[in-house]
């Protein structure tokens, strides 16, 4: 097995178009993966939180909703490897509220436009998967 093909694959840079083929209904199957440099910031960012005994979630949840906010956008901090010209946001949703699928669908669609693709991950693939959120890249 040819090794460095799977880590081509495993590493891909998705372009818009490539963006495009996911959506709300239609979220991907695969992980997506941030640029190796990014990568190492991500892990050493979840290292301090740990050595510091903050939960990510309380973490998150600071950041996010810092007066309780129903939900919050955030452009994100360990973007996933993207093209350039294309700007990945996280809309974090506060586990305190019920927030429908309908609702995210306008939330997005008022402060992003329509010129967007967003999708919240399925379970396997959330990294933090006790608050809701969703990607959302802007094309520039």
């Amino acid at each position: 097995m040819n090794t460095k093909y799977l880590l081509y694959i495993i590493n891909k840079m998705f372009s818009w178009t490539e963006l495009q083929q996911y959506n709300f209904e239609s979220p991907p199957s695969i992980q997506f993966k941030r640029k190796s440099n990014i990568e190492v910031d991500y892990q050493k960012h979840l290292t301090i939180l740990k050595r510091q005994e903050i939960n990510v979630s309380d973490y998150i949840k600071s950041k996010a909703f810092p007066n309780n906010e129903k939900y919050t956008f955030l452009k994100n901090n360990f973007p996933y490897d993207i093209e350039d010209g294309i700007e990945h946001w996280l809309l974090w949703l506060n586990p305190d509220f019920k927030i429908s699928d309908l609702d995210i669908k306008k939330i997005v669609e008022e402060k992003m436009g329509t010129n967007s693709v967003y999708f919240c991950n399925i379970k396997a693939n959330q990294s933090i998967p006790s608050i809701r959120h969703c990607h959302i890249f802007s094309k520039l």
